[in-house]
């Protein structure tokens, strides 16, 4: 690097960087590029810059090329090895990791990463000796510390999370973090009390979060708190103006009491981050906790009307599988439809399915014409109000002759739909049958039926099956 305008542009770009001016010092790292195209320092510095905006493919490429200039920088492999989470190269993540910490094993980003990537892949006894032993190297480090208490949350091991992020606070006060995963696990602890009050720090310190609101609302409504739980989920649309989860939230807050019709659907970033973070314990707390039987419930309703031959299904919202361990006998060709990665990679493991696919329900069915025999849905229409669209979907997707069936939660009123405070829908089975004659759909049978239970009282619903007219 001896020509000193190289040093200069370096120098600011840097400077302007740390104090989050990134288009300015996206100007200066470029200006090195000009004078020396392979100068390793602008590349890395670069990718870092595309890293923070969001830009990962372009980050890639970038600490890649930095990569030949410095093959044994270990904050270069880390930075890759968050470039390749992001992207979803888990493996390869995995490998720029460990590399970082042959090169340095204290750099204590490396470790806090590796440890929150175990614990993604779920290998979750190995992500917490990765954090046991990187905080014996530093004991205070803010990262390792908030990524020990996260590991401990999802082994369920409650208490001593609480107890680690108490302890991460007296050494990290100010830590906004922090503050919000400790009102996690005092959530789990139904301490809830004790959590709005970690979620209202959280918020005082960290402005411009709309998510610790969300936490905060939700809180507060299970504390019967609903003014103030309202003026936490309005704050949130402050902080983000247009932002359909909080939208949402609030709107079935305002249903407890009559004020707002109800949304037509939930957000899918909401589904999706509801069973990305659901799918490791999805069954265990499904099945062994709420009594789920839905699936059974839904197979046995439909077995009278299946073809004597096996036909070809989708399983739409199929989760982790649970339908469809139950219909694969029954199915000559078996597809699973979910919005949730982290399901459909738990259905991938159980290899029930002959084809996977993210997306969303109705887009899925509205890329096929007459295709299959059945489609089901089991504890998905919950999350959807307005079902037009998935039936005029359905009834197109299907061969004739074909079965469409699914489960909803029962709405007792007048109203079609209704947005409940557990933020799922309940249909009315007049809504149902409405829909079925506006498509054409002929009522085999709608009945009623416990699905689950929640909060130790019954969730009553719906088993509705329709045959498309042969």
């Amino acid at each position: 690097m001896a020509d000193p305008r190289v040093r200069k542009h370096l120098q600011q770009g840097i400077a302007l960087h740390q104090s989050g001016r990134f288009v300015e010092a996206d100007g200066h790292y470029r200006k090195v590029l000009a004078l020396q195209p392979n100068n390793a320092d602008a590349l890395h510095m670069l990718g870092v810059l595309a890293l923070q905006q969001g830009s990962l493919e372009k980050a890639l490429g970038l600490l890649l090329r930095a990569r030949n200039g410095y093959p044994r920088m270990p904050e270069l492999h880390n930075h890759l090895g968050m470039t390749q989470r992001g992207l979803g190269r888990s493996d390869e993540a995995l490998a720029s990791f460990r590399t970082a910490l042959l090169i340095n094993p204290r750099l204590m980003d490396a470790h806090a990463n590796l440890a929150d990537l175990l614990a993604a892949r779920g290998a979750l006894p190995e992500a917490l000796a990765q954090a046991q032993h990187a905080l014996r190297i530093d004991p205070r480090h803010l990262a390792t510390n908030n990524s020990l208490g996260n590991i401990l949350q999802r082994l369920r091991r409650y208490e001593d999370a609480a107890e680690c992020y108490r302890q991460a606070l007296t050494i990290h006060p100010q830590s906004a973090l922090l503050y919000e995963n400790f009102g996690n696990v005092l959530r789990e602890l139904k301490d809830y009390a004790a959590a709005a009050a970690a979620y209202r720090k959280a918020t005082t310190l960290e402005p411009k979060s709309a998510r610790i609101c969300i936490h905060l609302g939700a809180t507060l409504e299970r504390t019967g708190e609903l003014a103030a739980a309202e003026q936490a989920y309005q704050e949130a649309l402050r902080r983000q103006p247009g932002w359909s989860e909080a939208e949402y939230f609030l709107a079935a807050l305002r249903n407890r009491v009559g004020q707002v019709e109800s949304p037509a659907t939930a957000p899918a970033e909401y589904v999706t981050q509801l069973f990305d973070a659901y799918a490791s314990n999805f069954e265990q707390h499904l099945v062994g906790k709420l009594k789920y039987c839905t699936p059974q419930l839904l197979l046995e309703a439909i077995h009278p009307h299946l073809a004597a031959s096996p036909g070809e299904m989708i399983d739409l919202g199929c989760g982790t599988g649970l339908l469809g361990q139950l219909l694969r006998p029954h199915a000559s060709t078996l597809h699973g439809v979910d919005l949730s990665r982290n399901m459909l990679a738990e259905a991938a493991r159980r290899q029930i399915y002959d084809q996977l696919e993210q997306a969303d329900v109705v887009e899925a069915l509205a890329k096929h014409s007459a295709r299959y025999d059945a489609v089901l849905a089991a504890d998905v229409l919950v999350y959807i109000g307005d079902l037009a669209p998935l039936y005029r979907a359905a009834t197109r997707a299907l061969r004739p002759g074909g079965l469409f069936a699914f489960t909803v939660e029962e709405n007792p009123t007048e109203r079609a739909y209704v947005l409940q405070p557990s933020r799922r829908y309940a249909h009315a089975a007049s809504y149902l049958q409405k829909l079925a004659t506006e498509h054409n759909l002929v009522e085999l049978t709608i009945t009623s039926a416990v699905l689950r239970q929640q909060g130790g009282q019954d969730i009553k619903g719906l088993l509705v099956v329709f045959r498309k007219p042969g």
